[in-house]
């Protein structure tokens, strides 16, 4: 295993670490274009951490592609929550503080 593929799987677990032993956790990963943030997200989301705390239906991935700014990015949210009334915000927000089960966005 390189040095590199090692360092990403050291990431990969304090990241997934991180976002089940926080009680509210935002992690965030800021680098420059083409230094790997998606792969490492992504193997974040399939991590076995990750996918023994956070039953299926409630992990969610949505790419920037698909979510480029906030308005399709509540339009997928309130799609996969199904949630169904006119405030689109104010019910992503109910449902995500009156579940009891945890999410991974």
């Amino acid at each position: 295993m390189s040095s590199d593929s090692t360092s990403q799987v050291l990431l990969v677990n304090d990241i997934a670490w991180l976002l089940i032993h926080t009680e509210t956790s935002r992690e965030c990963l800021l680098e420059p274009g083409g230094m790997g943030k998606t792969s490492v997200a992504l193997a974040i989301m399939v991590s076995r951490t990750i996918q023994e705390r956070f039953e299926s239906t409630n992990r969610f991935w949505i790419s920037r592609v698909e979510a480029p700014s906030p308005s399709p990015l509540l339009g997928i949210l309130y799609s996969h929550l199904r949630r169904n009334a006119k405030a689109p915000l104010d019910d992503i927000t109910y449902e995500l503080e009156a579940s009891e089960d945890p999410r991974i966005l």
